[in-house]
């Protein structure tokens, strides 16, 4: 390693430690914004941006209205815009992070559940929280197309996410043996 290198998960903990999270998760957001924007008044196709949020950003009284105030400054639209939280998110009182979540989707910011199924704080509170969709985390289709329970655990998130009139997606798909096992 580096010299005062820190890597990526260290990073994230490292600036929520700090305090710094809402600071960065706002240059990050920022910056995600502005480059989306830029790609659309270049002529490109009309995509989502994906922003992983922290939880803490979620308890800052200012994280909707800052949402809403970067989207307004970078002229993206918010149906461009998707918010991704973690599944420790669940963990935080539902009270506040519900007003949060709520004003996002009245704004029309896609939220998301990122890395579904690594931890268990998500499933007991998952009907709790406006979210659209979610992600099955590449821990899972990494081994959808071998024998075993990888599969069965993605059909099982699958359909719940569908009986919950979720999107559903998965993450970290790099073979045609996991697209196809995916499609089937």
């Amino acid at each position: 390693p580096q010299r005062g290198f820190v890597s990526p998960a260290e990073f994230v903990p490292l600036l929520e430690e700090t305090g710094l999270i809402v600071d960065v998760g706002e240059r990050v957001l920022r910056a995600a914004c502005t480059e989306v924007q830029r790609w659309f008044n270049l002529g490109g196709r009309r995509i989502r941006v994906a922003v992983n949020v922290s939880p803490l950003q979620l308890l800052d009284p200012n994280f909707g209205p800052m949402v809403r105030r970067v989207l307004e400054e970078t002229c993206l639209p918010p149906e461009a815009l998707e918010l991704e939280l973690t599944e420790t998110a669940a963990v935080l009182d539902l009270e506040s992070v519900l007003g949060v979540l709520g004003d996002l989707l009245e704004l029309g910011v896609t939220t998301a559940i990122d890395d579904f199924g690594v931890g268990e704080s998500w499933l007991a509170r998952l009907s709790d929280f406006p979210i659209r969709t979610l992600k099955v985390d590449r821990y899972f289709v990494s081994g959808i197309a071998e024998p075993g329970n990888a599969l069965a655990i993605v059909k099982a998130v699958i359909a719940l996410g569908h009986a919950l009139g979720l999107m559903v997606i998965a993450e970290g798909v790099e073979t045609e043996a996991q697209l196809g096992a995916l499609r089937a």
